[in-house]
């Protein structure tokens, strides 16, 4: 499952490294998924979230539930705060997930520089 699929790039990369798979967009654009208040009805083997928990309000209420429904685990990128002003970067950013508080929650953390400044996102996973 792809939360905060936007126009599935995901999905795209997936695909033309050869992956075959059931591939579940949820987002907005594609559904009408408030992902402030969303939560499937139904367990899944991963979930992945790019770029998605800076744009809500709540996003621990999300981070909590894909860890609840993912049978396997959770892989979430955001933006570093020790990097970047994240609310600064993009006017719909409104959030901020530190390293520290996914530390806590059980994942696993790296820094990576995928936008031009060092160390400027966050990768996370966590498994089931």
């Amino acid at each position: 499952m792809d939360v905060g699929a936007g126009e599935c790039q995901f999905f795209q990369h997936l695909t033309e490294r050869g992956w075959h798979g059931v591939y579940r967009p949820i987002d907005a654009v594609i559904d009408g998924t408030d992902l402030e208040g969303w939560a499937p009805s139904f367990d899944v083997h991963w979930i992945v979230c790019i770029e998605t928990v800076e744009h809500l309000r709540f996003p621990w209420r999300l981070i909590d539930v894909m860890i609840r429904r993912a049978h396997h685990g959770v892989i979430l990128t955001t933006p570093n705060a020790e990097s970047v002003d994240v609310i600064a970067c993009d006017p719909t950013h409104v959030s901020i997930v530190h390293a520290g508080d996914l530390t806590r929650a059980g994942f696993t953390v790296e820094r990576h520089s995928w936008f031009g400044v060092p160390e400027d996102s966050l990768l996370a996973w966590r498994r089931a």
